[in-house]
């Protein structure tokens, strides 16, 4: 008697197991290309300030991409819980401690400034920090985000993903490009 209810309850299990890992396989497809035909909608942005992002420095104050007008300017939209988006931060330092008289960094995230601030006192980034008050995931659709942008804001390069691929001198190429 045990063993056709061990049968009857483990065929059951599988069969749910198999459903809900559909379900969610399902889920996951759906999001990644919401997410991903979101993110082809902003690269094709041609100047940064079509993305309307309210930022702000992480003591609240407000942030405008505007007052940097003498230099050109990475973009880094990014989380502290993104694996990647980490792993790059330091090809990132090391290459804008070569190009920094001609280029401006900013890192943008939407998490709480206090989850921000930690982060980077414990890397010690010198990079500019900065906050979205709006759900980035949901505006720009993956992560990390990389825009490369001219002395007016306008959009040159656009990265979705990491630099993985590169190193410093690679990417500091294609900076001074």
């Amino acid at each position: 008697m045990n063993r056709i209810f061990f049968k009857k309850g483990l065929i059951f299990g599988l069969i749910l197991g198999a459903i809900l890992s559909f379900s969610f396989l399902g889920y996951l497809y759906y999001v990644t290309k919401k997410n991903l035909q979101q993110n082809e909608k902003v690269t094709k942005s041609k100047s940064f300030k079509d993305l309307n992002l309210k930022l702000e420095y992480l003591d609240g104050k407000p942030f405008n991409i505007a007052q940097f007008p003498n230099k050109k300017v990475l973009i880094n939209i990014w989380g502290t819980w993104c694996a990647p988006c980490r792993k790059e931060m330091p090809l990132l330092q090391d290459t804008y401690n070569l190009v920094k008289n001609d280029y401006v960094f900013i890192m943008i995230s939407d998490e709480k400034p206090e989850v921000i601030k930690a982060f980077n006192d414990k890397e010690g980034y010198n990079f500019i920090f900065v906050r979205s008050t709006e759900n980035l995931k949901s505006k720009i659709g993956a992560f990390p985000t990389t825009f490369i942008l001219d002395q007016s804001q306008n959009i040159q390069y656009t990265k979705t993903g990491s630099f993985d691929d590169m190193n410093e001198n690679e990417l500091k190429a294609l900076l001074l490009k």
